[in-house]
């Protein structure tokens, strides 16, 4: 489901890099949006940027995927938050995770999901079973439907298994598609020929303060992870 393992040992990426990151406020500053990897700091990054703005109450998530740790954490957060997430594009691997983190869960017209298991390069066997098995019991907990979990954690490494709407609805993953909270710029999701299941880009971001901002001529605030 994730494309890395952390907490449980060094933090590990999936594929050779994790790309950048970005967070940008968008709506009037009633929603933000989370885009790019899942690398070490993002959780952190994430919940300055949530508590400088504390009118947020919607979280879209457009990610490739990265650190499970980072995901738990992101879930975490947006839960304790009693937030709403949604896709506009694709969120996958370890994405999932913190999207799962919503009190409502949306995919916008075309959107998708993907889900694969958890690995590690160097953490042994039995630490990334361990994780992964944290990561399925916080998925029964949401009341996800077990068949389900375990298709999601089924997935090789280098697959992505993007489940359709009506099996995401069913399965009580998502509420719904919804067409409300769509960013104007999305993009198409990828393909499930592996074109998603690896990380693109090269930096992680740091703890410290939140990155620089950039105001955009459409009113957007932007806070600018490394790599952007």
């Amino acid at each position: 489901m994730a494309m890395g393992l952390m907490g449980l040992g060094p933090a590990i990426a999936a594929g050779p890099d994790i790309q950048g990151h970005q967070i940008r406020l968008i709506h009037a500053g009633m929603e933000l949006e989370f885009s790019g990897g899942l690398g070490a700091g993002s959780a952190n990054d994430l919940a300055r940027a949530l508590d400088a703005n504390p009118g947020v109450h919607v979280v879209h998530l457009n990610s490739p995927g990265g650190l499970v740790d980072e995901g738990r954490q992101m879930f975490d957060l947006i839960r304790g938050h009693l937030l709403i997430t949604t896709t506009d594009r694709y969120c996958f691997s370890a994405c999932t995770l913190a999207f799962l983190g919503g009190r409502e869960r949306y995919l916008a017209p075309g959107a998708r999901l993907g889900f694969h298991g958890e690995f590690s390069d160097t953490a042994d066997e039995s630490h990334v079973q361990a994780a992964q098995h944290q990561d399925m019991v916080t998925m029964l907990s949401l009341g996800i439907a077990s068949d389900f979990v375990d298709k999601a954690f089924a997935a090789p490494k280098d697959r992505i298994w993007m489940p359709s709407s009506g099996e995401l609805e069913d399965a009580h993953v998502i509420t719904g598609v919804s067409s409300d909270y769509v960013i104007a710029d999305g993009t198409k999701a990828p393909s499930a020929d592996g074109a998603g299941a690896k990380s693109g880009g090269a930096q992680q971001s740091p703890g410290g303060d939140l990155p620089a901002v950039e105001e955009t001529p459409g009113g957007v605030t932007i806070y600018r992870g490394p790599g952007e």
